[in-house]
């Protein structure tokens, strides 16, 4: 029986007397157009008849590239153990949505001790396994980041290395934007004020951080810092208790 036979591009061009070329353009995103809509009509018929889709990473070996990009993010900002980063869940949401209308999926990876230790950074490059690399939050101290830079793959940084011309970076100006923040409170009125400090462990909450010390030290302004963290009504009765 024809359908118990094993299906593939030749056997559908051969089924419509048309080339191997014309199917595989019309099954390829990027080429379709080049085919007139009767005859992907037909060959979309065929394959919908025989369940046919193109073998994945044959594609990938054709085209040169997986469609697929990889979210590098450090372990701590996944572990759930430190309040939830509203950015990183905003820059993930944005990448998704752009990148998933141009036909590319992005893989989000925990930067993890053993991810270093195996140099699997190395190993995702130099497979071909992503087309190329998002970064967040890391800072100069991570010297895998530079290390991936010299394999010359596209990688963005973003909120992070900010030295490296390899890197492009897409970087906020956390500690300018923090200390127009602080001013437009004193500018209220305010001279009690309590602190809940941003994140150490990141560049933008140091940089944040850093900006209200020092406006608040030039207007001479006393204020508490809160010993915990978070955003939350719990957060501020533990922090700054009566």
């Amino acid at each position: 029986m024809e359908h118990e036979e094993r299906i593939n591009i030749r056997r559908i061009a051969g089924m419509l007397r048309i080339s191997t070329a014309t199917v595989s353009r019309a099954l390829s995103p990027e080429l379709a157009h080049t085919v007139s809509e009767k005859q992907r009509a037909r060959i979309r018929e065929v394959c919908d008849r025989f369940q046919y889709m193109p073998n994945i990473n044959t594609v990938r070996i054709f085209r040169n590239r997986s469609n697929l990009t990889a979210l590098l993010v450090s372990e701590h900002c996944l572990s759930g153990h430190d309040s939830i980063d509203y950015n990183l869940a905003g820059v993930i949401g944005g990448i998704e949505r752009t990148l998933s209308e141009r036909g590319i999926y992005c893989s989000l990876i925990a930067v993890t001790p053993r991810f270093l230790a195996e140099k699997e950074y190395l190993r995702f490059c130099r497979s071909k396994m992503f087309d190329g690399f998002l970064l967040w939050g890391m800072t100069e101290r991570e010297t895998f980041v530079h290390e991936l830079a010299e394999e010359n793959p596209p990688v963005v940084s973003i909120q992070g290395v900010k030295n490296n011309p390899k890197l492009s970076g897409v970087n906020a100006d956390d500690y300018r934007g923090m200390c127009d923040l602080v001013r437009r409170v004193l500018d209220c009125g305010h001279r009690r004020i309590g602190v809940i400090p941003a994140l150490e462990s990141s560049q933008a909450g140091r940089e944040r951080n850093r900006a209200v010390r020092d406006v608040l030290e030039k207007a001479e302004c006393r204020y508490l810092c809160s010993a915990v963290g978070g955003f939350d009504r719990q957060t501020g009765t533990e922090g700054f208790p009566s």
